[in-house]
C-alpha cells in the first residue's frame, strides 16, 4: 500500500485536503463549507511556498472578515430579542443609583444632605402611587450611593469618611438607602465610573457566580434610575418618568433633527433593555469605552450628548418636559420650566454673580462687540477660579479658558470671579410658593450651598 505523501497528510488533518474518496462515495455532495480565509492561511504557512503578496492580502482579508464579524455581532446583540424589554405580570422593581463625591468638611456634610432630601422625595413619589394604586404589592424600591472621596484611603473598613456616611444613614436618610459603597475617585469617568462599579455586579449578564454575593439586585424587570448629587430636587418627578421603555430624562436640550438634542445626565431611568446597552458602551464594545477618554467634556460628549447607545436598542428615548426654546440651563428656559413643574434645579444654575459687567453683557441679550469698557471678559475674571470650579474645563490653557468665558461662560452663568454669588430673584419666588414647608426646607439648602460657594472662591488665607 502507497503511503500518503506527509504534506498531503497535514493537509488532510486540516480538513483542507480530504483523504482520498471510496467509489461509493465519490458522487456524493461534499458537507464541508468552502475553506475559510483563515484555513487558507494555515495551509499556505503550511507549504512554505506562497509568495509575500499572497500572504499579504491571506491576512488582510481575515482581518478584515473578523472586524465585519464583530460588527455584525454587535449590532445583532443590541437588535436583537434578548435585548427587548420583557413584561411581566409583576410590575418592574426600582433601582436608584446615586453617584456622590466627597470633599472634607462641611461640603461632605452638604452633599449627604442634598442626596437626603432627594431620595426623600422620590420615596415620597413611590408612596403616592402606592396609594392611587392601592396595591397590596407594590414595587420595590432599593436604594444605592456609591462614593467617592477626597481622601488618601478609600477603603471601606478604614476611611475616615465612612463613620460620616454610617452617621448619615442611619439618621438623615434613615430608611432611603440600602446600601453604600466607597471607590476610589475616577477624575475623568467620575460619575459613571461609580455606576458601573454597581451595574459590573448586578447585571443579568455577569458571571453566576459574581451574581451570588449578598449585594446583588436583579435587573432582569428592573427600571434603573441614574443619580449624582449635582441637582436639587424640588417636588417628586411625574410618575410617568417610571413607566420608561428605553432611555427617559427630564428635559430636551435641543429641537427634533439638531444632532445635539440629548437630555441631561443627573437624572435618567433606563429599562432593563436600555441599561444592557449602557452598560456595554461604557465597556467599549460599542467602541466608545472610557478607557479611551481623555478628560471630562470627552465622557460629557459620548455619554450624555451621544445618544446612539440608546437609540440602537429600537426602544424609545423620551424625555418628560419638551424643548422649550433654548438649552434648559439657560435662564429664561429654566424660568419657563420651573414655571411649568420642572422638578430639579441643577446646583450650578441656581445664582448669578453680582458683576455690573455681566449685567450689561446681559442687558444686551448678547449683542455684538460693544463691551462695557470695550472688553471682551470681565475684568473680574479670575482664571484659576474659572478653571477650579468648573471641572469640564479643567483641561483648558489660560487662553483657551479666556477664550471660553469670551464666547460661552459668562451666557451659561459659570462661576469665575471672586464676587458675591446670590440666588436668582425670580427663583426665591417660585420656591415659596412650594407646598407646605417644602420651599423652605429648599431654600435653606440652596443658601447654605451659596454660603459655602462664596467661601470657597475667596483667597486662602496664610
Amino acid at each position: 500500500m502507497k503511503r500518503p505523501r506527509p504534506e498531503t497528510a497535514r493537509l488532510a488533518a486540516l480538513s483542507i485536503v480530504p483523504p482520498p474518496a471510496s467509489e461509493s462515495s465519490k458522487h456524493r455532495r461534499d458537507p464541508k463549507p468552502s475553506p475559510s480565509p483563515r484555513r487558507l492561511l494555515l495551509v499556505a504557512l503550511h507549504r512554505r511556498c506562497t509568495p509575500p503578496s499572497v500572504l499579504a492580502t491571506l491576512l488582510l482579508t481575515t482581518y478584515l472578515s473578523y472586524l465585519a464579524w464583530q460588527q455584525r455581532w454587535t449590532r445583532n446583540l443590541l437588535s436583537s430579542s434578548s435585548c427587548r424589554d420583557h413584561s411581566t405580570s409583576q410590575p418592574p422593581s426600582r433601582l436608584i443609583l446615586t453617584a456622590s463625591h466627597l470633599r472634607s468638611g462641611p461640603e461632605a456634610e452638604l452633599r449627604l444632605r442634598i442626596i437626603a432630601h432627594n431620595l426623600k422625595l422620590l420615596y415620597q413619589d413611590d408612596k403616592q402611587q402606592q396609594q392611587q394604586q392601592q396595591s397590596n404589592h407594590p414595587p420595590p424600591t432599593r436604594s444605592i450611593v456609591i462614593f467617592s472621596h477626597d481622601g488618601e484611603n478609600n477603603d471601606q473598613s478604614s476611611s475616615p469618611i465612612l463613620q460620616t456616611i454610617r452617621q448619615w444613614k442611619a439618621g438623615p436618610a434613615k430608611g432611603l438607602v440600602d446600601q453604600i459603597k466607597l471607590v476610589p475617585n475616577d477624575p475623568i469617568n467620575v460619575d459613571v465610573s461609580k455606576w458601573m462599579s454597581i451595574l459590573d455586579d448586578t447585571h443579568p449578564s455577569t458571571s453566576h457566580t459574581r451574581r451570588r454575593h449578598r449585594g446583588h439586585v436583579p435587573t432582569e424587570n428592573t427600571q434603573t434610575m441614574l443619580l449624582n448629587d449635582s441637582f436639587l430636587l424640588l417636588s417628586p418627578p411625574p410618575p410617568t418618568l417610571w413607566n420608561c421603555h428605553g432611555v427617559c430624562g427630564l428635559a430636551w436640550t435641543a429641537p427634533p433633527h439638531d444632532p445635539s438634542r440629548h437630555f441631561q445626565s443627573y437624572l435618567r431611568v433606563l429599562s432593563p433593555c436600555a441599561l444592557e446597552a449602557f452598560r456595554r458602551f461604557v465597556g467599549g464594545i460599542n467602541g466608545g469605552g472610557p478607557q479611551r477618554m481623555t478628560n471630562v467634556q470627552d465622557v460629557i460628549q459620548r455619554l450624555e450628548v451621544n445618544l446612539s447607545w440608546a437609540r440602537e436598542t429600537k426602544n424609545e428615548v423620551r424625555a418628560l418636559f419638551e424643548y422649550a426654546g433654548g438649552h434648559p440651563d439657560e435662564d429664561a428656559i429654566q424660568r419657563k420650566l420651573v414655571g411649568e413643574g420642572y422638578p430639579a434645579i441643577k446646583l450650578k444654575k441656581f445664582f448669578e454673580t453680582e458683576d455690573p459687567w455681566l449685567r450689561h453683557r446681559l442687558a444686551e441679550e448678547g449683542g455684538g462687540e460693544e463691551e462695557e469698557g470695550g472688553r471682551r471678559v470681565s475684568p473680574a475674571l479670575d482664571l484659576e477660579v474659572y478653571r477650579k470650579k468648573n471641572h469640564d474645563l479643567n483641561h483648558l490653557s489660560d487662553q483657551e479658558l479666556e477664550e471660553h468665558f469670551a464666547n460661552y461662560g459668562w451666557r451659561e452663568n459659570r462661576i469665575y470671579s471672586r464676587l458675591p454669588l446670590v440666588m436668582k430673584g425670580w427663583l426665591r419666588e417660585e420656591l415659596e410658593n412650594l407646598p407646605g414647608k417644602r420651599g423652605e426646607e429648599v431654600i435653606a439648602i440652596l443658601e447654605d450651598y451659596l454660603t459655602m460657594l462664596n467661601k470657597g472662591i475667596q483667597p486662602e488665607v496664610g
